[in-house]
């Protein structure tokens, strides 16, 4: 087998595997602005829950319903503390995946471009034999003639 061929199917298994760690950088990815705007969400959530509280503490609420208030505040504010983290996983797994990929990247442009030489050399060498029979078949066509006029 020619070292071309063993090449290609080396750098077709080296381009599987980079598109497998392609498409897990692009699902982090997603997972990533999914969890942002989750968080975004809750912004949005506790900004409006603290409107409506200080709205209602404006025209009067009795102790039990402002500790009520202010107890799913907090559960808001600790539920946006876990999205923080979360993001922060996802911002980390992906960094980790995007250096992985880029390295697989490198594998396969260093394959390609040692297959290229391989192509390159092997179309020397045929070339090179070629034209060797070619000069071989020359010659005996030249003595054959000169053979042949004696």
């Amino acid at each position: 087998m020619k070292r071309s061929k063993r090449l290609r199917s080396i750098l077709d298994l080296i381009i599987t595997r980079e598109e497998e760690v392609s498409n897990q950088l692009d699902q982090a990815r997603q997972r990533l602005e999914k969890a942002r705007h989750s968080l975004s969400s809750l912004h949005d959530f506790r900004a409006n829950y603290t409107h409506q509280f200080n709205q209602r503490g404006e025209q009067g609420m009795g102790i039990r319903q402002m500790l009520e208030y202010r107890a799913f505040l907090a559960k808001i504010n600790a539920a946006m503390e876990e999205q923080e983290k979360v993001i922060h996983r996802n911002e980390s797994e992906m960094e980790r995946l995007r250096q992985i990929w880029e390295q697989a990247r490198r594998k396969t442009l260093g394959v390609k471009k040692v297959l290229e030489k391989s192509v390159l050399e092997e179309n020397r060498r045929a070339e090179k034999i070629l034209q060797s029979e070619m000069d071989e078949w020359a010659s005996r066509k030249a003595t054959a003639v000169r053979e042949a006029d004696e």
